[in-house]
C-alpha cells in the first residue's frame, strides 16, 4: 500500500473518531445541559414521591363521654400502578398469598389511575398473620407495599343503625371530595355518613425516597412534611345505659324504641332491630354473613327509626281531634259506641266488642273508641284530614341527622284520584283514616316529633343524635344547632289533646291504665295498626312527666299485637329507668 493511501486511511479514521467524539459530546451536552431539568425531574419522580398521611378519624361518644367508636391498629396493602403494571402476575400472586378473590382484586386494581407513580390503598384490615406472610414475598411483588394502618372499631353494636359504618369511597364521588382518593374510607350509614367530613379530618403529605420496587427507604431531605389534622370527636345525645336497656327490652322482635329529650330534641335512645354488627364491614364478608345481612324477611340493614313506614293506628287520633276542633266541632261533642258502626253495606267495628257507651272527645282518646272516630271522621273530608296531618308535619322529613329518611304518606283527594280514579274511591276511606289505618303512613321518628310538639304546646326541636363536636387539637367544642318545628295549636285544642293523653294512663278506662306509676305521670297513646302480612303492629307514644314534660318516646313492635299489651310495657320500663337515672343526676 502506497504512503498516500495509508495517509488517506489515517485521516478517515481520525475523522470518524473525531465525529464520534463530537456526537457523544453533543449528546452529553443535550442530555446534561439542555434536557437537564427534564431528566432530573424523571429521576426525582423515580426516587422521590409524595405520600398521603392518613388522618386519625374522630371518636364517637355518648352524652357522658363513654366510647362508642374508636380506631384500632391494622395493616393495609398499597400499590404503585406504574410499577405494579410491569408484571402481569403481581395481582395473581397477591391474590394467592392473601387468599382473596382474584377477579375482584383485579377489578379493583384496574380502577387505579393509569400508570400513576402515586401509592393507592388496594386492600385494608390485614391481620398480623397475613402481614407477615406478605412481607416474606414482597421482593417478588414490585410496586406492592404493606404498611401499618387504622381500622374503625365499634365498641357498642346496639347503635348500629344510629352510628352506621365505613366503606371505601366510590369513584363517582371523588369529584365532590377532592381531599380523598380511591381506597379511602368514608361514612356509609348513620352519623358516620352525616358527619363524615368533620369526623375524617384532613390528610397530610410527606415526601419519601423509594427504590426501584416502589418501597419506601427513607424521608426525602429538603422537603418539609405537611401534618395531617385529626378528625373531630362527635358526642351523641345517647345515654348508653338507657340504650342497652331498650335494646334488651325489644329483644329479638322487629321494631324500634326512641326516647328524646322533648325540650331540646336530643335523642337519648335509638334502637332499631333486627340490627347487625358494624365491625363485620371492616374485613372480608363471608358468604354466610352477606346472606344474613341481606335476609329479605328480617332486613337487619334496614333502619326502622327513620325508614320504616306503617299506619299509625290510634296514635293518630290526636290529629283527628285537632282537625275536627279546627273545623268547628266542639270538644263537648258526644256520641254512643255500641261496638260497631254501619256505613252502607260496611260494618266498621270498634276494638271493644261490647262498645264504650256514650263518649266525649277526651274520653274517646283515653279509651281509644273507634266508633267515636268513625262518626267524627265522616264530618270531615279527606283534604281537611290531610291538612290536619300536615300541620303536625306528617308527610315530610323531620330532618333527623340520619340518612335515608322516608317522608311517609298523607293522602288527599288528588292522591286518591290519581291512584284509583275519581270514581274509584268513596267516603268510606274516612273511616280508615279517622283511626290511623288505610293509606296514611308514618315513620317512628315522625311520631316522636309529633308527640314532642304536643308535649311542648306546639313546637319541637328537630330530633337529632349529634350534640357537639370536639376538636382535640384546637381544644374547641362546638355545639350543633338544629331548627324548630312550629305548629299552631289554640289553647283549647291543646288542653283537650293533653288531657285525653293523660287519661290514657291516669283513668281506669284508659287503654294503658294498668301501667300507671305513682312516681311520675305519663301522657300517652296506644296504637294497634292492622297489618295485611300478619299480626298487627304495636305502637305506644308518650311524654313524661305529664305536667312538666322532659322526654317524649315512641315504641314500635312490628307484628307485635296490641299496643297496650306489647309496646306500652316496654315504654314504661324505659321511663322507670330514665327517672331513676336523671333524678339522681339532676339533669
Amino acid at each position: 500500500m502506497s504512503p498516500q493511501s495509508r495517509k488517506g486511511r489515517r485521516w478517515i479514521l481520525i475523522s470518524l473518531t473525531l465525529g464520534a467524539f463530537l456526537l457523544l459530546t453533543a449528546t452529553l451536552f443535550y442530555l446534561q445541559i439542555i434536557r437537564y431539568d427534564y431528566y432530573r425531574g424523571k429521576s426525582t419522580q423515580n426516587q422521590m414521591r409524595p405520600e398521603t398521611i392518613q388522618p386519625f378519624r374522630g371518636q364517637i361518644r355518648d352524652r357522658r363521654g363513654r366510647l362508642i367508636a374508636d380506631n384500632a391498629a391494622s395493616y393495609s396493602v398499597w400499590a404503585v400502578p406504574a410499577i405494579a403494571r410491569r408484571d402481569t402476575n403481581v395481582i395473581r400472586q397477591l391474590s394467592g398469598l392473601l387468599e382473596r378473590d382474584l377477579e375482584r382484586l383485579q377489578r379493583k386494581f384496574n380502577q387505579l389511575p393509569g400508570y400513576s407513580w402515586k401509592s393507592f390503598r388496594l386492600l385494608r384490615n390485614l391481620d398480623f398473620a397475613a402481614y407477615a406472610r406478605l412481607e416474606e414475598h414482597l421482593d417478588y411483588l414490585p410496586g406492592i407495599t404493606v404498611r401499618p394502618d387504622l381500622r374503625r372499631n365499634y365498641l357498642d353494636t346496639t347503635l348500629a343503625h344510629v352510628v352506621g359504618y365505613l366503606g371505601e369511597v366510590r369513584e363517582q364521588d371523588l369529584t365532590d371530595k377532592p381531599d380523598l382518593q380511591l381506597g379511602d374510607l368514608v361514612g356509609v350509614r348513620g352519623v358516620e355518613k352525616v358527619y363524615d367530613r368533620q369526623l375524617r379530618g384532613e390528610p397530610g403529605t410527606r415526601f419519601v425516597q423509594v427504590n426501584a420496587l416502589g418501597r419506601i427507604v427513607g424521608a426525602e431531605p429538603g422537603y418539609s412534611e405537611i401534618p395531617s389534622r385529626r378528625g373531630k370527636d362527635l358526642f351523641l345525645g345517647i345515654d348508653l345505659e338507657l340504650q342497652h336497656l331498650a335494646h334488651e327490652l325489644l329483644g329479638d322482635r322487629s321494631g324500634t324504641v326512641l326516647l328524646m329529650d322533648s325540650r331540646n330534641g336530643e335523642m337519648l335512645v335509638g334502637v332499631s332491630r333486627p340490627d347487625f354488627n358494624p365491625n363485620v364491614f371492616g374485613s372480608r364478608l363471608s358468604q354466610e354473613t352477606w346472606q344474613s345481612l341481606n335476609d329479605e324477611q328480617r332486613r337487619p340493614l334496614f333502619s326502622r327509626i327513620q325508614q320504616a313506614v306503617h299506619p299509625p293506628g290510634s296514635t293518630y287520633k290526636m290529629v283527628i281531634v285537632a282537625t275536627a276542633m279546627q273545623a268547628g266541632i266542639s270538644h263537648y261533642y258526644r256520641t254512643e259506641c255500641i261496638g260497631a258502626y254501619v256505613l252502607g253495606d260496611r260494618v266498621a267495628r270498634c276494638w271493644l266488642e261490647e262498645g264504650h257507651g256514650w263518649q266525649n272527645m277526651r274520653q274517646s282518646l283515653a279509651g281509644s273508641c273507634d266508633v267515636y272516630y268513625y262518626r267524627l271522621g265522616l264530618q270531615l273530608d279527606v283534604n281537611s284530614m290531610a291538612a290536619g296531618a300536615r300541620s303536625f308535619h306528617f308527610g315530610e322529613l323531620t330532618g333527623v341527622d340520619l340518612p335515608g329518611e322516608q317522608a311517609g304518606l298523607v293522602p288527599d283527594s288528588g292522591w286518591y284520584n290519581e291512584r284509583f280514579g275519581k270514581r274509584g274511591w268513596t267516603r268510606g276511606v274516612l273511616l280508615n283514616l279517622a283511626i290511623g289505618q288505610g293509606e296514611v303512613l308514618v315513620t317512628p321518628i315522625q311520631l316522636l316529633q309529633y308527640i314532642a310538639i304536643l308535649a311542648n304546646g306546639g313546637w319541637s326541636v328537630v330530633p337529632h343524635f349529634g350534640v357537639r363536636l370536639l376538636d382535640r387539637e384546637q381544644h374547641l367544642s362546638q355545639s350543633l344547632e338544629f331548627p324548630r318545628w312550629e305548629t299552631v295549636l289554640p289553647p283549647v285544642i291543646l288542653e283537650v289533646l293533653q288531657a285525653g293523653m293523660e287519661d290514657v294512663v291516669a283513668t281506669d278506662g284508659g287503654t294503658a291504665s294498668w301501667l300507671r306509676r305513682s312516681a311520675y305521670t305519663v301522657a300517652g297513646k296506644t296504637g294497634t295498626a292492622e297489618n295485611p302480612q300478619g299480626e298487627p303492629h304495636s305502637w305506644f307514644v308518650a311524654y313524661a312527666p305529664a305536667q312538666d314534660p322532659q322526654v317524649a318516646l315512641t315504641v314500635l313492635v312490628e307484628h307485635g299485637g296490641h299496643g297496650s299489651e306489647v309496646a306500652a310495657p316496654i315504654a314504661f320500663r324505659l321511663l322507670d329507668r330514665y327517672f331513676e337515672l336523671y333524678a339522681e343526676t339532676g339533669e
